[in-house]
């Protein structure tokens, strides 16, 4: 589901749902890494939410893992966006090559990504997040942090 119709409803949730509803509705909209999703969980409150999710938002606010950019990337900006623009329309092979060529291609991948490249970003999360395979969850929360990486500010 687009971000920017999750937000408005996960942050109902995250105020009036049962408190297993509220934990998860939160957790989700800190995965989201959107300045709306950050604008919202300022909101929440955390009464009520378990000590890990409580520690997870406290932490997400003030100073959240984030992936330092190479200095000298190597791979350039065109590069991601044709791998990812031929992985949404069903072929994973370029940037399969891409991960198999620069295993911490990430750092490269925020040095060289801006605003502009964030909805190709997105569409590429919820593109793994559709497979549902075994790998689903680990592409979903590397992007999350690269996500992350490119709109967490102080």
């Amino acid at each position: 589901l687009d971000e920017r119709f999750a937000t408005p409803t996960l942050l109902g949730l995250s105020r009036s749902g049962s408190a297993e509803t509220r934990e998860i509705a939160v957790s989700l909209l800190m995965s989201q890494a959107t300045p709306e999703a950050l604008k919202a969980l300022a909101t929440v409150d955390r009464k009520g939410l378990s000590r890990p999710v409580a520690a997870s938002l406290q932490a997400l606010q003030t100073r959240p893992i984030l992936i330092t950019p190479r200095e000298s990337p190597k791979t350039p900006r065109e590069q991601f966006r044709q791998a990812f623009e031929a992985l949404l329309n069903g072929d994973d092979g370029p940037f399969e090559r891409l991960v198999s060529s620069v295993p911490d291609g990430e750092r490269d991948l925020v040095a060289v990504f801006g605003p502009a490249d964030l909805p190709q970003l997105r569409a590429v999360r919820r593109h793994y997040a559709a497979r549902g395979n075994q790998h689903a969850i680990e592409y979903y929360n590397q992007f999350s942090q690269i996500l992350m990486t490119l709109v967490w500010r102080p």
